[in-house]
């Protein structure tokens, strides 16, 4: 997330537009999203509007997304920005490639809109807990239990408890 306030932005790198159209409306609602249709235009376009968290196909073109996450850390500005890998094979397939690249994790198609959701909301929450860590230690110790106790407010819901 930017400066304070700003709703985190979210790029969406797939070369189906149906596809593309389909996570940025389930995005819509919760982040600002921007789309590129391969490798290239989001290159451009994230430098000129680097996001919080990009969300790439494997089979972007020209080179796919393991060569495209590959120039992304090269470039000072674009390199610690998380990005989730989408594909069609099964992680074991493709893991090596993963890891070689540094991408931030992976997310199996076909995948639930929840799933989706959490998955990037979880990815922008890290960068945003890490700045944390530059806080007073009493600021931080009181963002950390707020946020652990709104975490388990659902495992108390849950359990039947009040």
């Amino acid at each position: 997330m930017g400066p304070v306030g700003q709703v985190a932005l979210i790029a969406v790198v797939d070369p189906h537009a149906a596809h593309r159209s389909q996570v940025a409306q389930a995005l819509i609602s919760l982040y600002r999203v921007n789309e590129y249709p391969d490798g290239e235009r989001a290159l451009h376009g994230l430098r000129a509007a680097p996001p919080s968290v990009i969300l790439v196909d494997e089979v972007i073109a020209p080179h796919g997304a393991f060569d495209f996450i590959l120039l992304l850390k090269r470039e000072p500005a674009l390199a610690n920005i998380p990005v989730i890998v989408t594909s069609k094979s099964p992680q074991a397939a493709i893991a090596e490639d993963l890891k070689r690249c540094g991408a931030t994790c992976f997310l199996p198609k076909p995948y639930r809109r929840s799933t989706l959701i959490n998955t990037i909301t979880s990815q922008v929450n890290k960068h945003v807990e890490a700045d944390w860590d530059n806080l007073p230690p009493r600021e931080r110790a009181a963002l950390k239990g707020t946020v652990e106790i709104f975490n388990n407010i659902s495992d108390f819901i849950a359990a039947g408890e009040p």
